[in-house]
């Protein structure tokens, strides 16, 4: 029905608020941790320009194949083929449940301040407060998507209001001196600015994570121009929100105290700065960040295995609805692997470090696929005829965000690489499983020989990691 549709304001907020989790709330630290302010500076231009080509990408597919509603399965599925697909579907998925786990994580260390026994949200305690609150959002989703974009509206509100106070307190703290000293971080012991700017690259890409929210439940948008709409306004916000809070904080504190401090880090700011209740608004703000967001993701985490499902490309029972139109199977399973790498994330002592840089590597291959996809729309000189698109436009933004992406898994590194790669290993029983039950090829020639060559890659990341 029309009515139970998403138009660009609820689309807006599901990208924004996918983006906008709780991350932000640890920013300073986080981009302080291994560059100064030059380095911040240069890493944001990277990835205004970067991840302006992959938004500027959605936003072509979505008007070339508004047919595909379930965005990145699709695009990876038709320019590709099924086991691409598998893969940017069994990526986008997984990296969702880490996506979870580090929000449960993030929201479990606020309460550290209050009640010691938290842990930094690492305690067994906190896990299974953590379980319980996961749990319950699932039951929340399971009222349908109209329901929870009703309260993830709701908080995207909030959140924002409260990071646009921890704006304008920082301004009234802004010190010229300060924010020019250690300018470029000579005498920080950071390395050179090559190295500081790669050091933030994961950090920026788990950020800009939701950056295809709109594009992802598109089957449930009004109509395709407010997918396109809603992606554009929420990467513009994200990008003014993100650049003020990642660099106002180098204007009061240095680098070295930034790096130092516990996160949320802006709690810990505002702390400093105007007293207990400051850092009270901000765990305020984390909780409601988290909440919101573990909903989006929750949503969005459920649309494209059910997609893959009615494919061949996942098993059937991910596609299961229930009477509000959920996807209760895939949510189900979806909640059950979050609390599996709950557990598992009480034996590391970065668990949240971990959790963000995994999640970021994971969906990486998810986006290059998609830009691949549009590069071989961009050479279909009738569809973009048909459409009004200038031809050379489409080929410089795809090949740009191709080369964006590509940059990213370099910037990623050895060790998560080869992380990627083995948890993509991990998940290929579930696709011999819905090839062999429905009764589809499972792999084409093509197919066998990209997988030949990806397992001697990983083989060899294995190997220099021990070498090095």
């Amino acid at each position: 029905m029309e009515n139970n549709k998403l138009g660009t304001l609820a689309l807006t907020g599901i990208v924004l608020s996918a983006m906008l989790g709780g991350g932000v709330f640890s920013l300073p630290q986080n981009m302080a941790q291994g560059s100064s302010q030059l380095g911040v500076i240069i890493a944001w231009v990277i990835t205004a320009i970067g991840m302006g080509f992959i938004a500027n990408s959605f936003r072509l597919l979505a008007e070339l194949k508004p047919e595909y509603t379930t965005g990145l399965y699709s695009y990876a599925k038709q320019g590709l083929g099924s086991f691409a697909g598998f893969i940017s579907v069994f990526g986008y998925w997984i990296s969702n449940c880490f996506a979870l786990v580090a929000y449960a994580n993030l929201m479990m260390s606020t309460l550290s301040a209050l009640f010691p026994s938290f842990k930094g949200g690492n305690s067994v305690l906190a896990i299974v407060i953590a379980s319980i609150i996961s749990w319950l959002l699932y039951f929340l989703t399971l009222r349908g998507v109209k329901e929870s974009t009703f309260v993830n509206n709701i908080g995207t509100i909030l959140k924002i209001s409260i990071l646009f106070i921890f704006i304008v307190v920082i301004c009234c703290y802004f010190k010229v001196p300060q924010m020019l000293s250690d300018f470029s971080g000579n005498g920080l012991h950071l390395g050179n600015l090559g190295t500081q700017i790669k050091s933030t690259m994961l950090v920026t890409l788990w950020l800009f994570f939701g950056i295809e929210g709109a594009v992802v439940v598109s089957g449930r948008a009004k109509s395709q121009n407010d997918v396109k709409k809603a992606t554009m306004f929420g990467f513009f916000i994200i990008l003014i929100i993100y650049a003020l809070v990642s660099l106002l904080p180098y204007s009061v504190f240095s680098q070295k105290e930034l790096a130092m401090m516990e996160n949320p880090s802006m709690a810990t700011i505002m702390t400093k700065l105007i007293g207990p209740f400051g850092g009270i608004v901000i765990n305020l703000g984390i909780f409601i960040a988290v909440a919101s967001s573990w909903i989006v993701w929750l949503v969005m985490v459920s649309e494209m295995p059910a997609a893959a499902a009615n494919s061949a490309v996942m098993p059937k029972y991910f596609a299961a609805k229930n009477k509000n139109g959920a996807f209760k199977s895939s949510l189900f399973t979806s909640t059950l692997v979050v609390q599996i790498m709950l557990i598992v994330s009480y034996f590391f002592s970065n668990a949240w470090g971990m959790l963000i840089n995994v999640t970021a590597a994971m969906a990486i291959p998810c986006y290059l696929f998609s830009m691949i996809y549009l590069f071989k729309l961009s050479l279909n000189k009738k569809l973009l005829i048909a459409k009004k698109i200038n031809q050379i436009y489409v080929i410089v933004i795809s090949l740009c965000a191709i080369l964006y992406t590509l940059w990213l898994i370099y910037a990623a590194g050895i060790v998560y690489q080869t992380s990627m790669l083995l948890i993509y290993a991990c998940g290929l029983p579930l696709y011999i499983y819905a090839r062999k039950q429905q009764k589809q090829v499972i792999f084409t020639k093509g197919e066998k020989i990209s997988l030949i060559i990806i397992t001697i890659i990983m083989f060899l990341l294995i190997i220099s990691l021990f070498i090095l």
